[in-house]
């Protein structure tokens, strides 16, 4: 059974047979190594009332995008893209400066030939401008995200072995309980070493906020040490082992926190356990531009969601009766 690499399309994937009706699409799947055409794309879906909902987490020749029409009216989008890491940065301040914020969830690290990196923003409804700054998951990178948050910034993303910061131009003061907060920035190379961090740093009062390739920030309010949450996560190979796994978990109370970027070898979920004692169900679809809106609006119709994008695979949740 093919494993995952680089592009998605190595998972073999568990097949659906949700069908619906003959209904004007709610959702949009584009999933194309032409960034010129992919850009294209999602700014005339924004013209037409579709909101993107998800950049796929493993990018690898193709970049995947998933966006529904929500009602919320048209909306302008820009998609920065491009093959450097300072430049990257640079445009993106340059959306930023002229009123475009950044989606959550919508960066993607990729490597067809050489790196790339990239990020849907939208333009702000409020007209407000923003600053962005990335940090590396090191001592040095852990400073100047303990600065920026003395500043007002908040960790927008992680995207390849980097974290951007957010900050809104002109944002006035910042409150006692947005700078209270203690940090730590975990990196390693295998997964079983992150659990491990994610695990122990849980057990000091920390929680998981943001993730990157192999990479965690974590956060805490000053003071405490008393453990908050509760971790495990779960790699992925094989899809059909994955959505096994997931559901594993999910019955035990546990459901999808943050999901890191794929490595050339494997996708992984950090998952959480409930407070609330609530239980989880996981399927995970594939996705094709002419079939994902029947697939998605099908797991709708069974309570499910889109949890996650991975590239052309749908990770769909739902919470289980109690």
């Amino acid at each position: 059974m093919p494993r995952l690499g680089c592009a998605a399309a190595l998972f073999v994937v568990a097949s659906t047979s949700w069908t619906i009706g003959q209904t004007p699409a709610t959702y949009r799947f584009f999933n194309t190594n032409s960034m010129g055409k992919l850009g294209q794309r999602i700014v005339a879906s924004g013209a037409e009332g579709y909101g993107v909902q998800f950049v796929g987490r493993c990018a690898g020749r193709d970049v995947a995008v998933l966006l529904k029409r929500d009602g919320l009216g048209a909306r302008t989008y820009e998609f920065v893209q491009t093959s450097r890491y300072a430049t990257f940065v640079k445009e993106l301040n340059d959306a930023g400066s002229r009123g475009f914020r950044l989606i959550r969830g919508t960066t993607a690290s990729f490597y067809p030939s050489g790196s790339n990196w990239a990020v849907v923003v939208a333009r702000d409804a409020d007209g407000r401008r923003f600053t962005y700054s990335g940090v590396q998951a090191n001592d040095e990178g852990l400073k100047a995200l303990v600065d920026g948050t003395k500043r007002g910034a908040t960790v927008a993303a992680g995207i390849g072995d980097r974290f951007i910061l957010e900050e809104t131009q002109g944002g006035g003061s910042v409150s006692a309980g947005e700078t209270d907060r203690e940090y730590r920035i975990l990196s390693t190379e295998k997964t079983s070493t992150l659990e491990g961090e994610i695990k122990t740093s849980a057990s000091d009062g920390y929680r998981a906020i943001e993730s990157a390739l192999l990479r965690v920030v974590m956060a805490r309010d000053i003071g405490t040490t008393t453990p908050t949450a509760e971790y495990r996560l779960i790699a992925m190979r094989r899809a059909s082992t994955a959505e096994r796994e997931l559901q594993a978990a999910g019955a035990e109370g546990f459901h999808i926190d943050l999901v890191p970027e794929c490595t050339n070898q494997e996708g992984m979920f950090v998952l959480q356990r409930s407070l609330a004692g609530r239980r989880f169900d996981y399927r995970i679809a594939t996705l094709k531009e002419e079939t994902a809106d029947d697939v998605v609006r099908g797991g709708e119709s069974n309570g499910f969601h889109v949890a996650v994008l991975m590239n052309e695979l749908a990770v769909l949740e739902r919470q289980l009766p109690d």
